[in-house]
């Protein structure tokens, strides 16, 4: 099925958003009889039997028979095809790039990295990799690039101190010229906040995932299950925070010992809580200890009333969540004209 880009007239753009609601639900349920489509996207039983015969043409969705009774007519099971698409993840950094393959449960089937040689460009070597990335999985639907810099919503980067070859560049339509495939290009904090997003099992709906990493210091935001970017793509550049003393938070942690870090994000985090009051803070980093968040949470009980406390966790490693950010991130761009932006 074949679906076009340019969508005119309300009942061709519901259709689409209806589909997407469709797919998605699978993706989260794994499988789900028609029944349970309904009551759990809120279409009607007419539109979700609709579109399910369309979906199964189409090969994205395929049947799994007949559910086990409990009496009355046995309830036919769909699932995704979860093998009809693959997703292309690179992450990349000034060392050079982490490649996998997907397939649209997000799981990983092949991975290698590549260094990036001196003095070689980043975009001819990104553009290696993703050949080969195509070759090793030809039925590729999508890219999803994560990278440490600023993206704006043209899709412009900036803030790339590691790659100053790519500021100011749309890597994304670069890519596109090069390869008949759509791209995502996505700041690599903000991708492993969807990713966390993404494996959370207690309908989070405001999630605010911090990393710090050395000196530096940023921050994916969730509200309302959306990725929030601010009107200039500045939202989460917690680095430039001020606290105490006029000077910036990255600009204090360069000359704070380990309980002085602790306790300076201690900070970030209580202002954090006051401001958005998200349902859950997950903090990130090499540094992160046991130790290292109970000085933080600590902090937070000692300032704030238990109730309008978020469940609170650290991590010293996000690779796992940055990887199913991008790919998350990529599926959204598999064949649907309208879909609901994370």
């Amino acid at each position: 099925m074949t679906r076009k880009k340019e969508l005119t007239g309300k009942p061709a753009v519901m259709k689409e958003i209806n589909i997407s609601l469709i797919v998605d639900a699978l993706q989260t349920l794994g499988s789900a009889s028609r029944v349970e489509l309904c009551n759990y996207t809120k279409i009607s039983q007419p539109t979700v039997n609709q579109l399910i015969r369309e979906l199964m043409t189409d090969n994205t969705v395929l049947s799994l028979g007949s559910a086990d009774s409990t009496g009355g007519r046995k309830a036919e099971v769909f699932t995704l095809n979860s093998k009809r698409s693959a997703i292309a993840c690179i992450t990349v950094t000034m060392n050079g790039f982490t490649c996998c393959i997907t397939d649209m449960n997000l799981t990983e089937e092949c991975s290698f990295t590549c260094k990036h040689q001196d003095g070689a460009s980043y975009t001819e070597e990104l553009c290696t990799v993703i050949e080969k990335l195509l070759e090793e999985a030809p039925d590729t639907g999508a890219i999803s690039i994560g990278l440490p810099g600023a993206v704006s919503e043209k899709g412009t980067v900036y803030a790339i101190s590691q790659i100053p070859e790519w500021e100011d560049q749309d890597i994304g339509a670069i890519l596109r010229k090069r390869f008949p495939l759509p791209v995502s290009v996505i700041n690599d904090i903000n991708a492993t906040a969807l990713g966390y997003l993404k494996i959370d099992e207690s309908d989070c709906q405001n999630l605010i995932y911090l990393q710090i990493n050395g000196t530096g210091l940023g921050a994916g935001i969730i509200i309302g299950r959306r990725l929030y970017h601010g009107f200039a793509s500045f939202a989460g550049e917690a680095g430039y925070m001020q606290i105490g003393n006029r000077q910036s938070v990255e600009s204090q942690l360069l000359c704070a010992e380990a309980d002085e870090r602790a306790s300076l994000l201690s900070q970030i985090v209580i202002n954090i809580i006051c401001l958005l009051n998200p349902d859950k803070i997950v903090i990130g980093g090499a540094e992160i200890t046991d130790q290292f968040m109970s000085i933080i949470e600590a902090a937070c009980k000692k300032a704030l009333p238990p109730s309008v406390l978020p469940v609170l966790s650290g991590t010293s490693s996000s690779t796992e969540c940055y990887q199913k950010g991008l790919a998350d991130r990529g599926f959204s761009l598999l064949d649907k004209g309208v879909h609901l932006l994370k």
